[in-house]
């Protein structure tokens, strides 16, 4: 229930941090003062500029207005923050699934590798060479005392 509420509150900020940056580069874009639209709306400066930067909810009626004032289109502004979200969201699953098959192929890769070198190593004690094998016994225990003190 906790994990519920916690993404609840996280997408509320991020949404809230969406249509504030929406909304303050329009009104940039326009060339209003902050003043100004808090004073349409009967609020306080510090008020509107938490609306800005998403630091609180914008009340529907006050959202309305701003939507207004802007001219922006409070439809397509959700429309674009739902197409963001949902790309995040398929760019985060492809990244996993990326790194998973990446894994994937490490994993298979360290045990090719590891194939080779234990087929090397039969072929080595196969060929009966006691110079290389003795030399050969001896770097895996350099490599033993290596990795278990390592």
């Amino acid at each position: 229930m906790k994990d519920k509420k916690a993404k609840k509150k996280y997408e509320t900020v991020e949404f809230n941090n969406f249509i504030g940056k929406i909304i303050k580069d329009k009104r940039k874009e326009l060339n209003i003062a902050p003043t100004d639209i808090a004073a349409a709306l009967y609020i306080t400066y510090n008020t509107y500029y938490s609306y800005e930067t998403g630091k609180i909810n914008i009340p529907p009626e006050n959202l309305f207005k701003i939507a207004k004032i802007l001219n922006i289109s409070l439809d397509d502004c959700i429309k674009h923050y739902f197409n963001i979200k949902k790309y995040k969201d398929d760019f985060e699953q492809q990244i996993s699934n990326i790194n998973a098959d990446n894994k994937q192929q490490q994993i298979s890769n360290i045990n090719a590798d590891l194939d080779k070198s234990i087929d090397r190593v039969k072929e080595i004690y196969k060929s009966g060479n006691k110079i290389l094998i003795l030399a050969f016994a001896g770097i895996l225990d350099i490599f033993y005392r290596l990795i278990k003190e390592g």
